[in-house]
């Protein structure tokens, strides 16, 4: 009734929380499906035939990230994605620390950009002006006194306008280095935002608003008052630190006991991905394991014997893919007994469990790859 008294009306209605699958009454209003009789607009929605105003507006949301809709559906209407993006909160959260830092110059800044495009602007009209009395005047151009009047007004405007954009220069300049300073810190929390992304598709009941991820950030910022604002490098570490800390803790509390790890693993995964010490490649065989079911070479510990075919078939793919496993298939068959005694220990991925080298000094990600060809149970263990 409300849609009804709405489209007839001119008055705009908003859908919110909308799923993939429209009702089919309102599929009429998404291809604009209306019809003139008379000098009268209308629409069909459900079974009756009603007044159709061209002021009418009908906007639908979602809170899905990622909405796939149909092609039907994705030709009738208009989509805009408001979702922030990595880049933009970024410069979202910069913008925040430097006004945390110098707010007094951080004012000024956004006051000379305004200036700045004020003085574009007018720069753009005078020479307009000019051109106009240019085009305008007689035979004589030297002789037109409103234009030479022009002119020098023009001219000491210019000047004026040169003279403002160099004094905010410095303030501009200045702001760009603190910008320069706390980028890190920004890079930081940009990014892990996106791991709440990625942990409300675990369950429904998980949902942050950007409002609250920003109420953490300040009081990270906040927290920072020990520190004098002259010492900006240690004070950008401490927010790194501050920041990750109240974000853990904060989000925890909202979670089940069993998510917490999986939130603690993803935020793990960011800072490495951040600091450039992470290979997709090696996350992805981490998470699937070996997918391979061919054994080029046959099963050392023969058939029956401790190691199963799908573990040496495994063995075999890292070898072969992956540089940092080189070798891998090589190793176990040399030194055979001693990969038995690692594989039937209680913890197998303890330092005290002296795998045979090269593979004793392999990264984090690296030691869960091959736990979880070799020990697939000691995955979890090794990540807590």
């Amino acid at each position: 009734r409300t849609l009804k008294y709405a489209i007839s009306l001119g008055q705009p209605v908003i859908l919110e929380d909308a799923t993939e699958v429209f009702d089919p009454m309102i599929e009429p209003l998404l291809g604009k499906a209306i019809e003139k009789k008379g000098n009268m607009w209308t629409i069909k929605l459900g079974d009756e035939q009603i007044e159709y105003s061209k002021d009418f507006k009908f906007y639908v949301t979602t809170k899905l990230s990622k909405p796939h809709y149909s092609p039907e559906v994705c030709v009738k209407v208009t989509m805009l994605n408001f979702m922030v993006t990595e880049e933009g909160l970024m410069d979202q959260m910069l913008n925040i620390v430097v006004t945390h830092e110098d707010p007094n110059n951080m004012k000024k800044r956004n006051e000379a950009i305004i200036r700045r495009a004020a003085n574009e602007r007018k720069k753009a009209e005078l020479e307009d002006k000019i051109l106009n009395q240019i085009a305008s005047s007689g035979d004589d151009i030297l002789e037109d006194d409103v234009l030479m009047g022009t002119l020098d007004e023009s001219k000491a405007q210019f000047k004026q306008i040169e003279q403002q954009m160099k004094e905010s220069e410095v303030t501009m300049q200045h702001i760009e280095n603190i910008r320069e300073q706390f980028s890190q810190v920004a890079v930081r929390v940009a990014r892990l935002f996106f791991v709440l992304v990625q942990i409300m598709n675990v369950d429904p009941m998980y949902q942050y608003s950007l409002k609250f991820y920003r109420m953490i950030y300040e009081r990270a910022l906040d927290s920072g008052g020990h520190i004098e604002k002259g010492k900006r490098n240690e004070r950008k570490i401490f927010f790194i630190k501050k920041f990750t800390e109240l974000l853990y803790q904060n989000i925890c509390r909202s979670l089940f006991e069993k998510d917490k790890l999986l939130f603690s693993m993803l935020i793990c995964l960011k800072i490495m991905d951040e600091q450039g010490e992470l290979d997709q490649r090696e996350v992805r065989f981490m998470m699937t394991g070996g997918t391979s079911v061919e054994m080029k070479r046959p099963n050392p510990t023969g058939e029956g014997g401790w190691m199963t075919d799908k573990i040496w078939s495994s063995i075999l793919q890292v070898a072969e893919e992956f540089e940092c496993f080189k070798g891998l298939d090589e190793n176990i068959e040399l030194y055979l007994d001693e990969w038995e005694r690692i594989y039937n220990l209680q913890q197998p991925q303890a330092k005290d469990a002296n795998w045979p080298a090269p593979f004793n000094n392999m990264t984090f990600i690296q030691q869960c790859m091959f736990l979880r060809i070799f020990r697939s149970d000691k995955v979890i263990p090794v990540i807590q």
